[in-house]
């Protein structure tokens, strides 16, 4: 008669031939297979019994009986799917599904685990994931999945509408700017003449630099064109008058400009 064994439970093997004798000849031989299956898993893994029972009769009617009894374990891990690290824009980040995972021989679990890893900037960070795949009986495999998330992407930022102004400059507008990703930072405007055909007639341009918390930057322009089209004003006039034969030497007027005075224009 074959022992008892335990065996893997992708590994459970045909019964075993048994031959029966008897002092007599003619003797028949039976077999009986009953399965006792444990739904949670005993401490030692046996998922279920097979208890093979063996019947030899004479042609007397005698009999005797003998089993052995096969214990069949899961003591194998589960497979679960593995995955390629990959990199992400942090203005798209998305949550990988899980992986498939699965048992030869009990039902599987998965459980995820997460965790985030700064990066030198609040746009830059690497998120981990774990799943881990238990079958019924404690074996576990796991799969580990690394997303980079990366900032390449400038601000946002809206140029404001050139403008033109007489004489003096306008105030300069706000100019916020915004991230997906980080906060920002708006730089002292730089303030550069284009043209100057005379002191109060130019081009003027303003810049500001707008960069995220990942260096990423952004440029906002404002031109202003500086005019004066209002032509000086006499403090007064002179009347006319009329003279006999020679006229006096010509007064000393005055004239009063909204800019002030400049030969170039």
């Amino acid at each position: 008669m074959p022992a008892d064994v335990n065996v893997s439970c992708l590994d459970v093997p045909a019964p075993a031939p048994v031959c029966a004798f008897d002092n007599c000849p003619n003797v028949s031989l039976s077999f009986d297979q009953q399965r006792i299956d444990y739904p949670q898993c005993r401490p030692d893994k046996v998922i279920y019994t097979l208890v093979r029972t063996w019947t030899a009769t004479d042609l007397c009617g005698l009999s005797v009986s003998a089993s052995q009894r096969v214990n069949v374990l899961d003591n194998i891990p589960p497979t679960i799917e593995q995955r390629a690290d990959m990199s992400m824009p942090c203005t798209n980040v998305t949550v990988p599904p899980a992986p498939f995972a699965n048992d030869s021989c009990t039902a599987v679990t998965v459980t995820p685990f997460q965790s985030r890893v700064p990066g030198r900037c609040d746009g830059e960070y690497q998120i981990r994931y774990s799943w881990r795949a238990m079958d019924a009986c404690g074996n576990i495999a796991w799969s580990n999945f690394t997303v980079s998330v990366f900032d390449n992407t400038p601000p946002q930022v809206q140029s404001p509408p050139n403008a033109t102004y007489e004489c003096a400059m306008g105030e300069l507008p706000i100019i916020p700017g915004a991230d997906d990703c980080s906060g920002v930072t708006v730089q002292p405007p730089i303030r550069t003449n284009m043209s100057d055909i005379c002191i109060n007639n130019f081009d003027h341009r303003v810049d500001w630099i707008i960069t995220d918390g990942c260096g990423n930057q952004a440029v906002a322009s404002h031109y202003m064109r500086i005019v004066d089209v209002t032509p000086p004003v006499f403090d007064r006039r002179p009347a006319n008058i009329t003279v006999e034969c020679a006229p006096p030497a010509p007064e000393n007027l005055t004239a009063t400009d909204n800019w002030y005075a400049d030969t170039r224009c």
